[in-house]
């Protein structure tokens, strides 16, 4: 299934051949390439908003969910700031769909997960993943 133009002018090709050679050509540009693990969330944060709000959601998460949350890691993306991506990790494993779910609340970017889930639906492997 490919995506087709949107308003926006965005093209996304779904395929496993496209999501091969952006990893690729991160590796040949000696970029890190982040792939899901099970008790991990991948966030690609994009408004100053978005962080400021991320302990408020993560409390409330935790409450809600009875799992805990933990940031790993925040590193600046190439986009430089506010542009962030940021790790989290918890102490349970979470299905694909719940990672996408909880990367969105937490504000990541909707489009990469939109994305995600596409590639997760067509059996796209790795369905989501943090490239800086």
């Amino acid at each position: 299934m490919k995506a087709v133009e949107n308003k926006d002018y965005e093209y996304y090709d779904h395929t496993q051949e496209r999501v091969n050679s952006i990893i690729e050509a991160a590796i040949s540009n000696n970029m890190t390439v982040v792939y899901p693990k099970p008790n991990q969330l991948l966030l690609d944060i994009d408004a100053e908003k978005d962080y400021l709000l991320l302990p408020l959601k993560i409390t409330k998460i935790e409450n809600i969910l009875d799992i805990k949350l933990k940031i790993k890691s925040k590193i600046i993306s190439s986009s430089g700031l506010p542009h962030q991506h940021i790790i989290i990790e918890n102490d349970q494993e979470l299905s694909p769909h719940e990672q996408i779910l909880l990367q969105v609340i937490l504000g990541s970017d909707y489009k990469r997960e939109l994305h995600s889930l596409v590639k997760l639906k067509n059996n796209i492997t790795p369905y989501g993943m943090l490239i800086h």
